[in-house]
């Protein structure tokens, strides 16, 4: 039985424009999914702020203040602090988009990132990330020495964001933000009652269409 489901586009400029004012030929998306691509704009950007993260020390302010500059810190925080949750074997080399608006009269002028496509999660079988333990005992620390993807470089972009990642936790702001903000989404939202219940309130409104599904058009919901 196939899947579908009805979402917004987020890597279509109507989406953008509409959220954001940023229109497409005012931004730079980049998807990654075994290989990258930004259907307009550049990916040159990125591979520059790499370069600045992990070639110059930020334990230094001054660096970091660049950094926040050019990156949404807690974009980058929260996208780490949710796949890593919920253990997304289909991640980073795969099902990957970050993206930053030009149009200096626009919003998201930062790079941030999107949620794109979380099917292979909390014990999928599947697992093309390469997360030691795809299941929900996965340890958010996992990523430290993980080099997913390969090596970065401006045509490989998949393990430039544990690489950055990793550099920025050698400053004292980032690593508190990181630590505060997972301390209040494992509490506020990512908590088990939270989640467990949101999925049963899911699962008590699609199971009867599921089973109307089957009768209509033939097949098992399972």
């Amino acid at each position: 039985m196939g899947r579908v489901e009805t979402r917004e586009k987020v890597d279509d400029n109507d989406f953008t424009e509409y959220y954001y004012d940023q229109p497409g030929e005012s931004v730079d998306p980049i998807q990654e999914y075994g290989s990258i691509w930004a259907d307009y704009g550049s990916t040159a950007p990125w591979w520059e702020l790499y370069l600045f993260i992990t070639g110059n020390d930020m334990s230094d302010p001054a660096n970091y203040a660049v950094v926040k500059d050019s990156l949404s810190t807690l974009s980058m925080i929260d996208h780490m602090i949710l796949n890593e949750y919920v253990a997304n074997g289909s991640w980073l080399a795969f099902n990957t988009m970050w993206w930053r608006g030009k149009d200096p009269d626009g919003d998201h002028k930062k790079w941030g990132y999107c949620c794109w496509d979380m099917d292979w999660i909390l014990g999928s079988p599947h697992n093309e990330f390469g997360f030691p333990e795809s299941t929900p005992l996965n340890d958010p620390c996992d990523h430290t020495n993980e080099n997913i993807g390969g090596t970065p470089s401006a045509t490989n972009f998949a393990s430039t964001h544990f690489a950055m990642f990793n550099a920025l936790m050698d400053n004292d702001e980032f690593k508190s933000q990181y630590l505060a903000r997972y301390a209040e989404l494992i509490n506020h939202g990512l908590d088990c009652e939270t989640t467990v219940g949101h999925l049963d309130s899911l699962i008590a409104l699609i199971d009867p269409e599921m089973d109307r599904h089957c009768q209509r058009w033939g097949g098992t919901p399972r």
